[in-house]
Formats: structure tokens, C-alpha cells, sequence
């Protein structure tokens, strides 16, 4: 039944795909001058991983390449300063720079972030790093098609990879599947034991579209968190996709009582919020690092917690790529090409 109505209400999507394709159609992409450009996607919307595989892009060039400087080019979306753009400082504010940027800024001090709507323009009035050996990684750019990249890398969640298979406003697609012919390579994100048939499905789809570029496999693995004496934990969160971090509490810490507590994507916590969830649970808190950037600045929360005699847990994530040294040499031989060119010039 619910397949009948998804067919008998289908032309809205339908609208929805052409009017995509003619705003698509009618960009002009521009290169960033003297940069490296990469840019991290998806093809749905909600959360597909996005934030700690760019944060793994970083460690990667900071590690292999670290005569090259990093940006992490950002819509900033929700930020006070979206709108006329603006670079991250030390210690940024998450109600005006963004919870993610902010992630980005907290973690890796020695890059570059800047927000702005405007992408290309917010790059160019607030860039610092001169050099031409300097990366720009788009975060969610797969659709900001203003920008060119040198490389287009789009994220699948493994756990639920396209939805119903409609694109927006019916499902979580923003646009068909085929498109993924655009990208010049696919990650499947967040890969386990229990969603390997929703993975080998969609394989088989993406080759029926002629898909030739690599496909890559990836799995989330929490970093290492303290032993807990305890017999129930509340999770706080509010990220696109809430039950795969549940998912991956229940993993970290088995045998333990998970209480939850969910909030829309990118939401502003307030004291009072925290204060309810401490009113009506025996449990410590656990969350998430995005989280956790706009909690951390709650006026008064450390007495509110200590008042309840409670504390907070950040759970931070790593990725972990199948088959990385195939993934390393893209990545090599993107940056050898590049130097290539630089050199011509």
C-alpha cells in the first residue's frame, strides 16, 4: 500500500528532479586558482559520515603531505555567519561559525576553515594560505557544483544507502541514482555485519547504471573511551541519521541500559534541555563530538552537573577504509598530478 501512494504521488518527485536538473545545468563551475580541490557528498539527505571522513582527509595530507596547507570550505548551514562568510578562529562559536566547522577548527588547529554560502567568494575574501601546495576539501559539495574539483568523492550509508529509492520531497534522495556517474569515486560509510545486504543490493544497482569508477568500503570504530562502572547510560543527540549512533553505543558498550534522547539535525541545545534530561534519567550522559560543540558552551553546565552528581561522555568516531592502500594511491597520485601541473606553470 504505502508503494502504491510512493507511484500514485510520484510526479512530484519528478518536478523535483527537473527542476534540480535545470538549476544544475545552468552553473558554471570555476576553478579555485593555485588549490588542490576535493570534494566530500552524498547523494541523500541526513547524515552519511561526511564529518569524520573529511576529518580523515585532513589527518591523511597532514600525515603523507604535510608540506601542504588544508582548508575545509564549508556552507557553514545554521551559522550566523553563513550568509556574508567568515574564517574560523581558535575557539570558535558554534551559533556563528556552525557546529561542524567548529569540530573541524577544535580538532586541527594548523587548518583553515571557512564558511560562507557563497563558496567561491567566501574562499577568496578570506583565504590566508598563499603557498600552491594547499588542499581545499568541499564538505558537502557533491550538489555545490559551482566550485570545479579535482576529485569528487560520494559517501553511500550502508545502513539505509538510498531510502525508498525517491528523490526528494517523496524519500531522501536529492537526486537519482545515475547521477552518481558524476563522482570519480563511492564509499560505502558505516559498513558492518548486519547491513552487508543492503550494500551487495545497491552494488548490483550501481552497476546496472554502467558505473566504472572504484568503490571503496568503509566502517565506523569509536575511539577509545574509559571503562564504566555504571548500568545505564542516555544518549543525546542530534545528527541526520540518530539510530546509527545509538547502534554504535550499543556496540562500545554492551550489556549496559541505553536511554535516548533525540533532537533534529544541527540543533541549539539550552541549559534547560539538559536540565530536563538529568531531571528524568540515573544514567550518565552520552553524546556525540558534534554535540558535544554546543553543549560545551552551555552557560552553567558543569554545576548543573555536578548538582546531579553526573557527567558527560564524548564519544568520538575514526573511519577505517577497506583496501586503504588502494585509497592512499588515489590520493597520491591526485597530489603527484597536481604538482605536475604547478610545475608547468
Amino acid at each position: 500500500m504505502v508503494r502504491f501512494f510512493l507511484y500514485l504521488f510520484s510526479p512530484f518527485s519528478w518536478l523535483y528532479q527537473f527542476i534540480f536538473w535545470i538549476h544544475q545545468t545552468s552553473i558554471i563551475q570555476r576553478e579555485i586558482p593555485d588549490v588542490l580541490t576535493i570534494s566530500v557528498g552524498n547523494l541523500t539527505v541526513g547524515g552519511t559520515g561526511k564529518t569524520p571522513f573529511v576529518q580523515y582527509l585532513v589527518r591523511f595530507f597532514n600525515e603523507f603531505h604535510p608540506e601542504y596547507k588544508v582548508t575545509i570550505l564549508s556552507r557553514g548551514y545554521k551559522a550566523k555567519y553563513s550568509e556574508a562568510g567568515a574564517i574560523l578562529p581558535k575557539n570558535p562559536d558554534p551559533i556563528l561559525y556552525g557546529d561542524e566547522p567548529c569540530l573541524h577548527k577544535n580538532k586541527f588547529q594548523n587548518i583553515q576553515v571557512i564558511i560562507g554560502k557563497d563558496r567561491l567568494k567566501s574562499f577568496t575574501d578570506w583565504n590566508e594560505f598563499k603557498d600552491k601546495k594547499h588542499i581545499v576539501i568541499l564538505d558537502d559539495g557533491f550538489q555545490h557544483k559551482y566550485i570545479a574539483r579535482n576529485l569528487d568523492i560520494v559517501l553511500l550509508d550502508a545502513n539505509n544507502p538510498i531510502g525508498n529509492g525517491f528523490t526528494i520531497p517523496l524519500g531522501y534522495l536529492r537526486e537519482p541514482l545515475a547521477n552518481l556517474k558524476r563522482s570519480d569515486l563511492v564509499i560505502f560509510t558505516k559498513e558492518s555485519e548486519s547491513n552487508l545486504n543492503f550494500v551487495r543490493k545497491l552494488e548490483l544497482k550501481i552497476k546496472k547504471i554502467k558505473y566504472t569508477k572504484p568503490i571503496f568500503h568503509s566502517s565506523f570504530l569509536p575511539e577509545s573511551v574509559q571503562s564504566l562502572d555504571v548500568n545505564e547510560l542516555h544518549l543525546v543527540t542530534g545528527v541526520g541519521n540518530p539510530s546509527d549512533v545509538l547502534r554504535t553505543m550499543k556496540q562500545v558498550f554492551p550489556g549496559i541500559l541505553l536511554k535516548k534522547t533525540y533532537f533534529p539535525d544541527h540543533y541549539d541545545y539550552t541549559i534547560k534541555d539538559i536540565q530536563k534530561i538529568l531531571q528524568n534519567t540515573n544514567g550518565h550522559l552520552i553524546t556525540t563530538e558534534k554535540d558535544w560543540v554546543k553543549m560545551q558552551c552551555l552557560e552553567g553546565l558543569q554545576e548543573l552537573l555536578d548538582h546531579f552528581q553526573k557527567k558527560i561522555i564524548v564519544l568520538g568516531i575514526t573511519v577505517s577504509i577497506q583496501n586503504e592502500d588502494s585509497f592512499f594511491t588515489i590520493l597520491n597520485d591526485l597530489v603527484s598530478t597536481y604538482e605536475s601541473k604547478i610545475d608547468q606553470v
